[in-house]
């Protein structure tokens, strides 16, 4: 499992330049560790510059992320 999640992850950093990626959902928080502590980042430079790579963290959410963040836009357009 790791050289597919490192593919997914080096594409994130690549493409959206996040701070931080966040695993969590269904995943288990152990997983969750286990799998930043085996990910590799390509962080050979690119076009002479270093680039900076994400951090990695487990959510601290828990299993309902989708119904926490479907009840944030709710909030958000009713709100502000």
């Amino acid at each position: 499992m790791t050289p597919p999640h490192n593919r997914i992850v080096n594409a994130l950093a690549a493409v959206i330049d996040p701070e931080v990626i966040v695993l969590g959902g269904q995943i288990p928080p152990s997983l969750a560790r286990a799998l930043i502590d085996r990910t590799e980042f390509r962080d050979r430079p690119r076009l002479g510059v270093r680039w900076r790579m994400p951090g990695l963290c487990v959510s601290e959410i828990g299993g309902e992320t989708s119904a926490i963040g479907a009840a944030s836009l709710a909030l958000k357009a009713g709100f502000f």
